[in-house]
């Protein structure tokens, strides 16, 4: 039996922008999105960027809420503390997030929406790139429907005498909803660059007008502090550590509160550690103009504690995943017209998950499964190469990469699992220069997800719904065209594209037949389903003046999937506009 449905959906937005006494024109962007730096004029991609001061003029609470005004990006917030975008209809582990090119994404995010974003401190980002629809050759799994790059900020050196410079901001909003206050600094010398900061911040519960009313509850308190300091070893080689930490304790889970009969349900603590060494080599006579190593650890916590009413059991869960991850790339300029990039890349992620459950009226503690196997293991092995081509009238991009991994799953009841997926994706873009300021593009590209420990070993309530262990999953894959218009110069930038992305091998949670487990169904995942999203969009920005700036944006989407229905399940939960906040 086949099932199809369609979704469409339309986002609009127009902001008028106020700006202090500065230039007329807009700036050139350079980004990073392929691994290198090219303008993003000439890049037949569909590529975005907000910079922390355009983000600080609409006085963004998260860096979810950054997103906000990016064309075709939706952000839904199920929870105060959370934050999930969405990029050309899809979410959560399938769409990838990096910190500075290391990997925010792990081997526990799981399906629809999530609240990792929000574990980076908004106060520490320099500019956001986001790549719709691509990141899958130069950065690895999970970029279905594109990849977020948060670029933190990065000290200068001083081209004169040591300069010591430094700000504080201090926010506070009414009826207790916030209360903010972030002080930083940075040391500039002729070799040595440091930043660092640090943030503070009280959330009283959310107060919603007309009907609304008091939220509660959904407040809680947030810290947390960076670093990174920037060496300049000789004349070609820059060494750079960086480390970043953030903490929410005690986030409440407001709508299971308010639909699921809990009396208590929170993220007692939502935790992110990264440290990372990077080292930056650019050769004074080799065939390499620029090599870069990058090894970095990175440490998420994720405690939650969960209570019905009317029932004396306490449940405690623990998740921690430590990521090691190492990745060395070299770039090239073999011909005046011919860029490239190529290197490898490993990450391993260690998995820790317990569960406590606490009798209150005996004190009695029972040990249990947690949420995804103890000691799981998830390893990626990749090399990736990418080149770009600049004619006098013409610009090509073309890339590809081999993805493959080790996967152990040590599952109480099944035993241990091994499992070693691969995948091979590419991508070719075209850009004709019809103008000096207008370029036309069309590109294809593949993408892929492979299944991580959350697909593969997951035991317990998630949602509305109770899922177990599925030890036999594919990579998800999609394969997506897209063509355009851009417009650039000095006051105007304007871009109208539209695509088309198929989806295969689709994960879904499938209803197992007449089981249920505490009064939850109970699902399964398999991969059932395929299906397609095509739309178009349409942005502008236009600055008038020196005081004003005009900027909109456009978004139409469809989705439509079919699948195939396997004998054992009786339902299998359809795709929901993201508004629905599911």
């Amino acid at each position: 039996m086949m099932k199809n449905i369609a979704v469409l959906w339309v986002l609009l937005y127009t902001t008028v922008v106020v700006i202090g006494q500065t230039t007329d024109t807009l700036a050139v962007v350079v980004v990073t999105a392929q691994r290198m730096e090219e303008p993003l004029t000439d890049i037949p991609l569909n590529i975005s960027t907000i910079t922390a001061v355009q983000s600080q003029t609409r006085q963004d609470r998260s860096t979810p809420e950054m997103l906000l005004s990016v064309p075709g990006v939706f952000v839904q917030k199920t929870n105060h503390g959370g934050g999930s975008p969405f990029l050309r209809g899809l979410t959560g582990n399938q769409t990838l997030l990096l910190v500075d090119g290391i990997r925010l994404s792990n081997a526990t995010f799981r399906y629809g929406p999530n609240q990792y974003l929000n574990t980076i401190d908004p106060f520490s980002i320099e500019r956001m790139e986001i790549w719709k629809g691509g990141g899958s050759v130069p950065y690895g799994s999970d970029a279905l429907g594109g990849t977020i790059q948060v670029r933190t900020i990065d000290p200068s050196f001083s081209s004169g005498d040591p300069v010591f410079s430094g700000q504080a901001l201090g926010l506070w909003r009414s009826q207790g909803m916030e209360k903010t206050a972030h002080p930083e600094g940075e040391f500039s010398a002729r070799r040595v660059a440091i930043h660092l900061g640090g943030t503070i911040r009280d959330f009283g519960d959310l107060v919603g007008g007309d009907t609304t009313g008091l939220q509660s509850p959904s407040g809680y308190p947030e810290g947390a502090f960076d670093i990174k300091a920037k060496v300049m070893a000789g004349e070609r080689n820059i060494l750079t550590g960086a480390y970043q930490f953030f903490r929410q304790t005690n986030v409440p889970v407001y709508h299971k509160i308010q639909l699921e009969d809990y009396a208590r349900n929170h993220f007692s603590l939502q935790q992110r550690q990264l440290g990372y060494f990077r080292w930056e080599r650019f050769p004074e006579k080799s065939f390499f103009e620029k090599i870069t190593a990058t090894a970095s650890f990175q440490q998420t916590d994720e405690h939650r504690e969960s209570q019905k009413n009317n029932n004396p059991v306490l449940r405690r869960e623990a998740d921690a995943v430590s990521s090691a991850g190492f990745s060395v790339q070299a770039e090239a300029h073999p011909l005046q017209a011919w860029r490239m990039v190529g290197g490898i890349e490993f990450y391993n992620d260690q998995v820790g998950s317990q569960r406590v459950d606490i009798d209150n009226l005996t004190s009695l503690s029972t040990d249990k499964r947690g949420l995804y196997p103890d000691g799981s293991v998830f390893s990626s092995l990749a090399a990736f190469w990418i080149n770009h081509w600049d004619w006098e009238k013409w610009g090509l991009t073309a890339g590809a990469r081999y993805n493959q991994f080790f996967i152990s799953v040590n599952e109480e009841t099944l035993g241990k699992t091994q499992l070693n997926p691969g995948a091979t994706v590419y991508q070719a873009a075209l850009l004709r220069k019809i103008s000096d300021t207008g370029r036309l593009f069309a590109g294809i590209q593949t993408g892929f997800r492979a299944p991580n420990i959350d697909d593969l070993g997951s035991l317990g309530i998630v949602d509305f719904r109770y899922e177990v262990p599925t030890l036999d999953l594919k990579p998800e894959r999609s394969t997506q065209a897209e063509t355009g218009y851009r417009l650039v110069t000095p006051k105007l930038q304007t871009e109208v594209s539209a695509f088309w992305n198929e989806l295969r091998n689709l994960i879904t949670r499938v209803r197992v037949e007449d089981d249920s487990i505490g009064g939850y169904p109970v699902y399964r995942k398999e991969n059932a389903e395929e299906g397609f999203i095509f739309g178009a969009e349409a942005r502008a920005d236009w600055t008038l003046g020196q005081r004003l700036r005009l900027r909109g944006a456009v978004t139409l989407a469809i989705w439509a999937k079919s699948h195939q229905r396997r004998a054992f399940a009786t339902h299998s939960p359809c795709f929901w506009p993201p508004w629905f906040g599911i």
